[in-house]
């Protein structure tokens, strides 16, 4: 038996078994009008087990509950005035807080990382953050590495992730990164929200075999999975299936397709199991059943589950060993120093300025095409009738250069955000080392474009070509340029 010490002391390295029943998680509805009653996500019938070396199916159709029932088990649901969530859940028979976050890997379905970094810098990125002060530079090659053979990354390990406008690694290939990345802890639990979703046959069998080898190495592996191939549902040992928030069954996976031949849903011979289950919780009619013949089944079968005993493995009486903060691991500070984050906040963000070469030519591009229109308008002259055409062009030239810098800070805001707001989630490091090492990266390329775009306006506009005169000029665009890009 463990007590809570224990476990957290291991830092999730030990094997972790999780049981967990009557799971009961509603939704209020937003305005209490016309006696509108909470919505059931998931009803507090659910109970199961997840064991190490082995991997747990959450499978249902659409909109049952499957993400919001990982999501609670993982001690991600927040109780909310909203949101209401009890139950019980069990790590290795110890008695888990509501409030308790588990410490383990959790995998969501979107996948988000900055696109010019290789898998390597990824990897290296991370575990400097996360282990740096713990490991040497070649202990951290070796983490880094090790990752990389064990998610089968090697072939890919030295390009570019990539997203849907950068060409990258492969999105089974993305994946697998992302698994690598929560598995720098080394966690026991592995959570997984649809994992194959996305993915071709091919590359949904790959992951797969390689979360079957996570599992075979002592892992516990749940996952939710919609709509699984054969070859994919078959490399799963158990399987919690639910509908419309109620539990459909909870056991062995080999022995859901006799189950439901027991209940009177006998599959076709050639019908897949994975296909099969679903139809059968589904309230989707089937051939030749009304609509609440439907229901009926879907009750029947809900009820039957219920009634049924689920064992959760040896429990422990002594209330007091209740593990209460689990939670405190993922809510501490940043490992890394604040100058060990700038640093590698500054190289992460000049890498992504310097590789992105069509960006670079484009906005390289449009500072000269700016500056020849400008060119082309503006003439101006020595007397006093051109000291109007000169505050018309430097207007031009101020208001010009903060809608340009805005609008490239803003596209690079909304790239990054998702990437960056998990960071920071996770603790990885601080904002302000990220805002300074972004602003910093920015200086250089805006050194350069300010330059060229001020050198061609200058000319080409006649302004006073006095000594010094030239020099202020394009320092205060510069300035007015890179104060334009940070702020914003």
């Amino acid at each position: 038996m463990q007590d809570e010490d224990s476990i957290v002391g291991m830092g999730g390295r030990e094997q972790v078994e999780l049981a967990f029943e009557e799971m009961l998680l509603t939704l209020q509805p937003k305005k209490k009008k016309n006696g509108a009653e909470p919505r059931l996500l998931l009803d507090g019938s659910i109970r199961g087990r997840a064991r190490p070396g082995r991997m747990l199916a959450i499978m249902g159709p659409s909109g049952a509950g499957k993400s919001s029932l990982m999501t609670a088990l993982a001690g991600r649901v927040k109780d909310s005035p909203k949101l209401k969530l009890s139950g019980r859940r069990y790590m290795n028979g110890v008695a888990v807080a509501g409030e308790s976050m588990i410490p383990a890997a959790f995998v969501g379905q979107e996948v988000n990382f900055f696109p010019y970094m290789t898998v390597r810098e990824t990897l290296d990125f991370r575990v400097e953050l996360k282990l740096g002060s713990q490991l040497t530079k070649t202990a951290r090659d070796n983490k880094v590495q090790d990752l990389i053979d064990m998610l089968g990354l090697t072939k890919a390990a030295d390009t570019i992730v990539g997203n849907t406008k950068v060409r990258g690694i492969s999105g089974g290939e993305r994946k697998r990164l992302s698994i690598a990345v929560e598995m720098i802890s080394s966690p026991s639990v592995i959570f997984l929200d649809e994992p194959t979703s996305g993915l071709d046959s091919t590359a949904a069998i790959t992951l797969v075999q390689t979360l079957r080898d996570l599992a075979d190495a002592g892992k516990t592996i749940v996952a939710v999975i919609h709509q699984p191939s054969q070859h994919v549902f078959a490399k799963f040992d158990d399987l919690l299936l639910v509908s419309e928030g109620k539990m459909m069954y909870s056991g062995e996976l080999k022995d859901v397709r006799d189950y439901m031949a027991n209940q009177g849903y006998e599959a076709l011979p050639e019908m897949g199991t994975a296909e099969h289950i679903l139809d059968c919780v589904s309230l989707t009619p089937l051939e030749d059943e009304t609509q609440e013949q439907a229901n009926e089944r879907v009750e029947r079968l809900a009820a039957t589950a219920t009634a049924q005993k689920v064992d959760l493995g040896k429990m422990s009486t002594d209330k007091n060993k209740m593990i209460k903060h689990l939670g405190l691991m993922a809510r501490g500070g940043p490992k890394a120093s604040i100058f060990t984050q700038f640093r590698l906040l500054l190289k992460r963000s000049f890498q992504e300025v310097t590789r992105g070469k069509t960006a670079l030519i484009i906005k390289g591009v449009q500072q000269v095409t700016l500056a020849v229109i400008y060119g082309g308008i503006y003439s101006l002259g020595t007397n006093q009738a051109s000291i109007q055409d000169r505050f018309g062009l430097l207007s031009l030239l101020a208001i010009g250069s903060a809608n340009t810098g805005i609008a490239a800070t803003s596209r690079a805001f909304l790239r990054e955000k998702t990437v960056v707001t998990e960071e920071l989630g996770g603790n990885l490091y601080r904002t302000f080392p990220y805002f300074v090492g972004k602003a910093l990266s920015e200086l250089p390329l805006t050194g350069l474009l300010s330059t060229l775009f001020g050198a061609i306006v200058y000319k080409l506009t006649g302004m006073n070509g006095a000594p010094g005169k030239y020099q202020r000029f394009l320092t205060v665009l510069f300035t007015h340029f890179a104060t334009c890009v940070s702020k914003h």
